[in-house]
């Protein structure tokens, strides 16, 4: 019998910064709208400031404009489009930031705002910092986005400053060696390695130690307020696509309990309901669209049978899973598979 794949929460990128990658492709004479729509993208939605989008998608829009534009170097092409609402709150939050140091520690503090593919941290070595990038949950990607997110912090660390010489010591990517590496070399001022087993920027203390000339404190505590909600909003729009993979996993096992799910969350049934009535939802809605939408991709999988899609979406019977297919699609599965 074939089981069921774990699936991870959906990681999810701002608009503003999918609306500068779309403004950096357009400005090399792409057509952003096009692209957006072959990677699932409402190309209307690029200006509502609150819009988020997969970053299955972006990784899709990667895909077509390397396509498109032959140049698989073309993430690099954000420096030059870089400005302070491509990260919306984050980015005047770093503006208030008083030096370089203070906004890349409220940088990766909050970064979760803007983009959750990557986890950052910030370590101290002797006389250096360490910027590393670290891919959350083996979310897959393409070498396109590590560009891009280094991109936009040497580009913004050089406008937050107002100081073109604001530049690592080095930089580490884990992708292989482009076909022109020199537009690295130029674009982050510094030695580039490639072939890396990670991706890192590495800074000097005196750099990082260089004042931001925005800088307002009482605006910087405004911002941190302004983001930790925003980040909570996030949390709560997460939790169905928590729940959804907890499902997923214990189904096979049979129809699992509220009390269970919250177990395999670290939480209590208590805090589940708390958190799934933040967001107008129940468990036994959750559950139910789960096993709804599981059901459709299983029928299509020509490898099960009705009897294990039945089992893997926790029937005890198939005739029951035959009666609640009927129910959240108007017919049995089996003529369902025939009109499809």
């Amino acid at each position: 019998m074939t089981a069921s794949k774990s699936t991870k929460t959906k990681k999810t990128t701002l608009a503003g910064y999918v609306r500068l990658i779309v403004r950096s492709l357009e400005s090399e004479g792409l057509d952003g709208q096009q692209l957006c729509e072959q990677a699932g993208i409402n190309y209307d939605l690029l200006s509502d400031t609150e819009s988020r989008f997969s970053q299955s998608n972006i990784t899709r829009l990667w895909l077509g404009a390397v396509e498109a534009s032959e140049n698989e170097e073309i993430a690099l092409k954000l420096a030059a489009n870089v400005t302070a609402d491509s990260l919306h709150l984050l980015g005047y939050s770093l503006m208030s930031s008083v030096d370089l140091l203070a906004g890349l520690k409220r940088f990766i503090r909050y970064q979760r705002a803007v983009g959750e593919l990557f986890e950052m941290h910030l370590t101290n070595e002797g006389s250096s910092y360490i910027l590393s990038m670290i891919n959350r949950d083996n979310e897959p990607y393409v070498s396109q986005s590590t560009d891009a997110a280094m991109t936009v912090i040497a580009s913004f660390t050089r406008w937050l400053t107002q100081s073109s010489d604001t530049s690592p010591l080095k930089v580490l990517l884990s992708r292989s060696k482009p076909d022109d590496p020199g537009l690295y070399n130029d674009l982050f001022q510094c030695p580039v390695y490639f072939s890396q087993a990670c991706n890192q920027m590495v800074y000097s203390e005196t750099t990082l130690a260089r004042k931001i000339p925005t800088a307002h404190q009482d605006l910087a505590l405004l911002h941190d307020k302004l983001l930790g909600n925003y980040l909570d909003k996030i949390n709560k729009l997460n939790i169905t696509d928590l729940v959804e993979e907890k499902v997923i996993n214990l189904l096979p096992s049979g129809l699992p309990k509220a009390e269970e799910v919250a177990a395999a969350m670290n939480m209590s049934s208590r805090t589940l309901h708390r958190r799934l009535k933040e967001v107008d939802l129940n468990f036994k809605t959750c559950l139910e669209l789960t096993r709804k939408k599981l059901a459709l991709a299983y029928i299509n999988n020509p490898s099960l049978s009705l009897k294990e899609t039945a089992f893997l979406l926790g029937f005890s019977e198939p005739s029951n899973f035959y009666r609640a297919f009927k129910r959240w699609y108007g017919m049995p599965p089996g003529q369902f598979n025939k009109k499809q």
